[in-house]
């Protein structure tokens, strides 16, 4: 598969992905482990998790759609 296509399958993956992890982990009750006054420094690190959840969730569906492009092609040309 041409590296363009899956680059392009990665970027609409990542973006909605993003979106959807910083809804799913806002079910969890962070003030418990807060200090007082930095919840600042919490929103960044919640933000860059949010990102790294993301791409390991977009990269392994790209991942996914390579190989099996990959299993269907070799099936075909046998």
């Amino acid at each position: 598969m041409p590296e363009v296509i899956i680059s392009i399958w990665f970027i609409v993956i990542f973006i909605p992905a993003i979106y959807i992890v910083y809804n799913c982990l806002q079910c969890f009750e962070y003030e418990k482990f807060l200090k007082k006054g930095k919840t600042r420094e919490f929103k960044i690190v919640y933000l860059i998790t949010c990102v790294a959840l993301a791409y390991l969730f977009a990269s392994a569906f790209t991942e996914l759609i390579e190989r099996v492009y990959n299993i269907i092609i070799n099936l075909s040309t046998k």
